[in-house]
């Protein structure tokens, strides 16, 4: 075989492993993506994470991965800690708002609605504080403990009025 002949069939080994080496590239890109698509990004997810912005609406919903602020945090605690003892104690604070007619509040039936701080995001006088909430129900001793095993998020509406943040609206998924 002479040198011009191998330099040829060089180049063409180089140019169709060039070829194939492209069309890999992309069917494996194609079969990446169909794969993150169809399996793990399934769209009934999609479906619902678009119901829950419909639900609580895009402000909620962007504060719901929120990292507070000290500041931040600190108000929603109280805010949380607050509704929770009214809970317990069958009573009602004019910072709770609307709060102060949810159904969570059984104590007489045994029952009260549990709430546990998630994150709290808040710009200017307004904001969102999401809760953790689950059923809790008092024992012999009347000592508070959990009865249900899931917990579900609920958002508190806030705005600060006359110097104390207040709860204006509750959105919790039916």
């Amino acid at each position: 075989m002479d040198e011009k002949k191998f330099k040829r069939i060089s180049r063409i080994a180089v140019l169709l492993t060039i070829i194939v080496t492209v069309i890999i590239y992309i069917l494996g890109a194609r079969l990446i993506e169909f794969i993150i698509d169809d399996v793990f990004m399934d769209h009934d997810w999609q479906n619902y994470v678009n119901e829950l912005t419909s639900f609580y609406g895009e402000e909620a919903m962007e504060a719901s991965s929120h990292k507070p602020s000290k500041a931040e945090r600190e108000v929603g605690e109280e805010l949380v800690e607050l509704a929770e003892t009214c809970f317990m104690e069958n009573r009602t604070d004019d910072r709770l708002g609307e709060l102060n007619n949810h159904p969570g509040n059984r104590r007489n039936e045994g029952y009260y609605l549990g709430l546990e701080f998630s994150t709290c995001k808040i710009d200017g006088n307004k904001g969102v504080v999401w809760v953790l909430h689950s059923e809790r129900e008092f024992d012999k001793e009347n000592l508070s403990r959990k009865s249900g095993h899931s917990f579900d998020s609920m958002a508190f509406m806030i705005e600060l009025q006359n110097g104390q943040w207040v709860i204006t609206d509750t959105k919790c998924m039916p």
